[in-house]
């Protein structure tokens, strides 16, 4: 949901309306084609070969490095478009190549056929309840002087460790 901000930040949407709308949906493919498909495609060849577990700890590793060079070097690499732009791409490729792969798959194998379609259900709606607040939660600190771009980095830096961890025990 907030791609389009993020390409705004970067300027690649600068220019006419139409341009701007051009831009957006240019980023988006982009993104789509070299961060979410490739990522769920990965799992999808990997899953049975790794292992859904050192999956998820690949993903939730990967995503706190790269938040965590997103939030030391926010004020550098901003003005960077080309940079910035491969660090956002391989953040989608590790939330898909990780646990957003995931989290559909273990609910669907870890509860009795009995209870399986209501608990994978309520393990997805807790899950989108998250990217609902995450989504909202961003556009309100973005905008926030003491917060900004830098303390979400930091605050999605920090729930990808605590990811990682509770996906060790």
């Amino acid at each position: 949901l907030n791609q389009s901000a993020i390409f705004a930040l970067i300027g690649y949407t600068q220019g006419s309306p139409w341009h701007q709308i051009y831009k957006q949906a240019l980023g988006n493919l982009i993104v789509v084609l070299a961060g979410f498909l490739p990522g769920y495609f990965i799992t999808v060849g990997l899953v049975e070969i790794v292992g859904r577990k050192k999956i998820q700890l690949f993903g939730f590793a990967a995503n706190a490095v790269l938040f965590l060079v997103l939030a030391l070097t926010y004020s550098q690499i901003i003005h960077q478009a080309a940079s910035f732009f491969v660090v956002f791409v391989l953040l989608q490729l590790s939330f898909n190549a990780g646990s957003n792969s995931t989290t559909f798959i273990v609910p669907a194998e870890a509860f009795p056929t009995r209870v399986r379609a209501t608990a994978h259900g309520l393990c997805a709606a807790m899950g989108k309840l998250g990217s609902i607040v995450s989504s909202l939660g961003f556009s309100v600190l973005a905008n926030n002087k003491r917060v900004g771009h830098t303390g979400i980095f930091w605050i999605f830096f920090g729930v990808s460790l605590l990811g990682l961890a509770v996906t060790v025990f």
